[in-house]
């Protein structure tokens, strides 16, 4: 689950918080737990929950503070674009630019491994609509990577 959180945060330290706030969160609520339900599946959702709701305070926080881009502080180390070329850092970087939904299902998918059958249950979908989230994210991923 920590892995899922750094790739769609991009941040260790963020991503263990997370991992770590779910698990105590889903400690906490573990009277409310169906048995009849995969373990596992429980606690990503509750995972998934954490993150949408870190990623929109940090829309928010976006949207009201002024931009540190434009600070020289912050430009690009010739580390950081050596990174970069490398093939991981391009697909981390396109993965990183899906919409939300296609971002989740393709790191459940190719991450954590799940099925679209249990992706679907975490996320609350049929398992068709997560193949079609999928599909739809190959196909941009295809797109925004070229041939490479």
């Amino acid at each position: 689950m920590e892995a899922l959180f750094f790739r769609s945060l991009r941040d260790a330290e963020v991503a263990r918080d997370l991992a770590q706030e779910t698990l105590l969160k889903a400690w906490s609520k573990r009277e409310s737990y169906d048995p009849t339900r995969p373990l596992r599946h429980w606690v990503f959702q509750i995972g998934v929950n954490l993150l949408r709701n870190h990623l929109r305070r940090k829309t928010l926080e976006r949207a009201t503070l002024p931009s540190l881009a434009a600070d020289p502080a912050n430009r690009e180390t010739p580390t950081k674009r050596l990174a970069k070329r490398e093939k991981e850092s391009e697909l981390e970087e396109a993965i990183s630019l899906l919409p939300e939904g296609q971002r989740e299902v393709v790191l459940m998918r190719y991450q954590e491994e799940l099925s679209c059958k249990a992706i679907g249950e975490i996320l609350g979908i049929t398992p068709n609509a997560v193949s079609i989230r999928l599909h739809h994210a190959r196909r941009a991923l295809r797109d925004l990577l070229g041939d490479a």
